[in-house]
């Protein structure tokens, strides 16, 4: 009988290492929603549902702005630059050793994920000014 090949399982590493630049990203978000975002009755459940979805990468100054049209087309500007570098980061951890060293593919992996949580921030200059 003929056994399957088990799925390519990501490495704990790498989940370690998304889990902490989402974490500090969080944090960066929820600092600067509570600064930047008007006071209202609304502000609290703004701050917690914009810092809850930090992992949206550059869309998060369009949540934080309730999805208007000038900052959601701005965080569709900022995600075309981000998403192909997250992208490659995360193709290279399926194509195993042909895409290079394990170090080379932890660097890809962290770069990518740090590019679309740094288009976070950047989505925040312009929703927030």
């Amino acid at each position: 009988m003929k056994q399957q090949a088990e799925p390519r399982r990501l490495p704990v590493e790498l989940w370690l290492i998304f889990g902490v630049l989402l974490v500090l990203f969080s944090l960066l978000v929820l600092f600067i929603t509570m600064a930047g975002i008007d006071e209202g009755p609304d502000h609290d459940r703004q701050v917690l549902v914009t810092t809850f979805l930090a992992v949206t990468g550059p869309f998060v100054g369009a949540i934080a702005r309730d999805m208007s049209s000038c900052c959601l087309e701005f965080s569709l500007l900022i995600s075309a630059f981000c998403a192909p570098l997250l992208l490659i980061g995360i193709a290279v951890q399926f194509l195993g050793r042909a895409s290079g060293p394990r170090g080379y593919r932890l660097l890809l992996w962290t770069l990518g994920w740090f590019a679309w949580f740094l288009g976070g921030l950047m989505s925040f200059g312009h929703a927030l000014s």
